[in-house]
């Protein structure tokens, strides 16, 4: 990855991760992101851009993660 593609990663982990709560910051989901995708359970489509596909898990990571938020909360609600 060059340069420029390292900051637009930065870039995506930052607006994908705004506004976590528990302290999980764009550095968490950046490295989570990276660690599935050695580890095998995300798997780089052929074709797919990195940047692309990263942004992607990263988007996902969050949208997981808001979700377990709003069930806990739901949970506590009940």
């Amino acid at each position: 990855m060059s340069e420029t593609d390292l900051v637009r990663l930065k870039a995506l982990a930052q607006l994908w991760s705004r506004g976590l709560p528990g302290g999980i910051g764009w550095t968490d989901v950046l490295h989570e992101a990276t660690l599935r995708v050695l580890d095998g359970s995300r798997v780089w489509p052929m074709g797919v851009p990195i940047l692309a596909f990263l942004s992607g898990v990263m988007r996902s990571l969050c949208d997981d993660y808001w979700r377990r938020v709003w069930s806990e909360k739901r949970l506590l609600v009940s």
